[in-house]
């Protein structure tokens, strides 16, 4: 039964991200500040000495789970995503590995990028309105990359973005833009959204991808993973949560009481003639297309829900 696999399964890790940053006189962003704490992200096993295979644990003789890690860069794991690609003359980012946790986690997709995306993101459509600049434009004075500048000028550019333009207190739009563990495939996202604020409900009213994998051997491929990626994350942001009882053992087994846990996802007839795709086609060039999509929304979503 499926409440019976999430009470013995492992979770997503939970992450606390807080930010800093300092205008220059220029209206620039001089100083970057990104500090995250952060559970492991990954509990595969395979590891030696030890086995995080949970029945291993309940075993008359039990081995040992393997103890918790975080992982390094480029690629992260719980610092995923949380060195900017944009440019600042100062930055710094610092994690903090938590050890302890009380609910077993594991590698929840794009691991600790999705958080780092989200708050980097958001922070800069903060720092954008603090230097009364439009968010695109802000993100583009402080964006050197060419293939970067592209995907968020190719969305803009295909969601009829206009600079300046404010919400009507339901209706909004907003903009992310990451590239993959900074070394895969770029991604930018404008996503317009309805919010109904008797009810609370928020609906995805459409979404703009612009995406640059390189030479696309593959193009239905391609638009299957990022239109994938962002159907994910409408149903993160907007359904899923995970609601366990707090007397959960440390590994989440069967003393988690299957009615303390409660998912929610969105269906697919809510996301029927969501998505629009531009993906920029560039021969000779090749990254990874893995998954892209998700943390730029989560950020565009939450810009008109907040």
């Amino acid at each position: 039964m499926r409440d019976d696999e999430f009470a013995w399964e492992s979770y997503g890790s939970a992450m606390v991200i807080r930010m800093g940053a300092g205008l220059a006189a220029d209206g620039r962003i001089a100083a970057w500040r990104h500090e995250l704490w952060s559970h492991g992200h990954s509990t595969r096993p395979g590891r030696a000495g030890s086995s995080n295979l949970l029945a291993s644990w309940y075993l008359a003789e039990p081995f040992a789970p393997a103890p918790v890690r975080g992982g390094s860069q480029p690629a992260g794991a719980e610092d995923r995503n949380a060195v900017p690609l944009y440019e600042f003359a100062e930055q710094e980012v610092i994690k903090h590995l938590i050890k302890d946790m009380p609910l077993r986690t594991s590698a929840l997709r794009t691991l600790g990028a999705y958080g780092n995306v989200f708050a980097l993101e958001c922070f800069m459509d903060e720092m954008a309105a603090a230097a009364d600049a439009d968010p695109v434009a802000f993100r583009l004075r402080h964006l050197q990359d060419p293939r970067g500048r592209a995907v968020i000028e190719t969305a803009a550019a295909k969601a009829g973005w206009t600079p300046g333009l404010k919400s009507d207190g339901r209706n909004g739009r907003g903009i992310g833009f990451a590239r993959y563990k900074n070394s895969s495939c770029y991604v930018a996202c404008v996503a317009e959204v309805a919010v109904d604020h008797r009810t609370g409900k928020v609906d995805v009213v459409r979404v703009v991808a612009a995406a640059d994998a390189g030479q696309i051997i593959n193009p239905k491929g391609l638009e299957m993973q990022i239109e994938g990626g962002i159907v994910q994350s409408v149903s993160w942001t907007l359904k899923e949560s995970v609601d366990a009882q707090a007397s959960c053992s440390p590994f989440c087994g069967r003393s988690a009481v299957p009615q303390g846990i409660q998912f929610v996802f969105a269906k697919a007839h809510e996301m029927s003639d969501l998505v629009d795709n531009g993906d920029l086609d560039l021969p000779d060039q090749f990254l990874a297309a893995e998954t892209v999509g998700l943390e730029r929304l989560l950020k565009d979503i939450d810009d008109v829900r907040v």
